[in-house]
């Protein structure tokens, strides 16, 4: 699995309100890293901007129309991401963060397309991992600075580069605590790639949820540019992309299922569902339609 690991600065905490300032990653391919991306770029909306957010980079507005546009930026790390040839899985500390900036960010300049040709639909968060052995490493807390702290690994907070490159020192420690065995392979070997047919991707979200920017039609478009024979959308808590599905794929003449799309994406109804058992947590469920029985369009 190839990792970007990534980290932004951006104007506020919300993707779809403020916008990257910085972008910085160090891609690792077969266990070995690569030359980093590191650029700076003006915000797409400078109303939004919230003051707090420049605080904590010490950035000033002025600082900020020095940059190149996001659209020179974006072209940049496209053409620095296609000399790698691979898809990547995003990596970093906290990562869902950075990856919703990232993808409203291609959103937000039309390059939807190019960042589901570049990155998979996974994430490596140290975040996460960092809670699975949080006895273990004994740290007051979690958060990217106080770990560094703890390790001994030098940082300078909110600067992204800097931020990465410690996230993967702190990953190869917490890969320690958690018994993984590190392999780097520094040659290809010379034989045969194996290739599988790609498999329907049933669990994806919706832009009517929180998690993604895309909608039915934009999967449906995704699937057919990457050879994916089928999707389904299993937002949490809402069936909004349940309806826009079936009412794609239902032949209410004969009351059947055809594809989505004229190359035969198959698009299968779904919600994640929020089940109560008794005073425990609600359990997440996702379910799929199975048949066409009892659909209400």
């Amino acid at each position: 699995m190839d990792k970007l690991w990534l980290d932004v600065e951006t104007t506020g905490l919300y993707a779809d309100k403020h916008d990257i300032t910085q972008l910085a990653c160090i891609p690792v391919i077969n266990g070995v890293p690569q030359e980093p991306f590191n650029e700076h770029c003006q915000p797409l909306n400078w109303n939004s901007i919230q003051q707090e957010a420049l605080n904590v980079t010490g950035m000033t507005v002025e600082k900020l129309k020095t940059f190149q546009t996001p659209a020179a930026m974006i072209d940049k790390f496209i053409k620095y991401l296609a000399q790698f040839n691979t898809r990547f899985t995003i990596a970093g500390h906290n990562v869902n963060f950075d990856k919703g900036f990232v993808s409203h960010f291609f959103s937000k300049n039309g390059r939807s397309q190019d960042f589901f040709k570049y990155f998979t639909l996974d994430i490596h968060c140290t975040l996460k991992r960092a809670k699975e052995v949080k006895k273990s490493i004994g740290a007051q807390n979690l958060k990217l600075g106080t770990l560094a702290a703890h390790w001994g690994i030098e940082i300078n907070a909110h600067d992204a580069l800097s931020d990465i490159s410690a996230t993967v020192e702190i990953d190869k420690k917490l890969a320690t605590l958690l018994g993984e065995e590190e392999v780097f392979i520094k040659e290809h070997a010379d034989v045969a790639d194996i290739v599988f047919d790609e498999p329907a991707q049933l669990h994806v979200h919706s832009s009517y949820g929180y998690n993604s920017v895309n909608g039915v039609r934009e999967w449906a478009s995704w699937c057919e540019d990457n050879g994916v024979p089928g999707f389904g959308i299993v937002d949490h808590g809402l069936a909004v992309s349940f309806n826009d599905i079936s009412s794609l794929t239902l032949d209410k003449k004969t009351n059947t299922r055809k594809p989505v799309t004229s190359k035969g994406v198959v698009g299968v109804p779904g919600v994640g569902l929020y089940v109560e058992h008794g005073k425990n947590p609600p359990i997440a469920l996702n379910a799929w339609a199975t048949s066409t029985q009892d659909i209400l369009i």
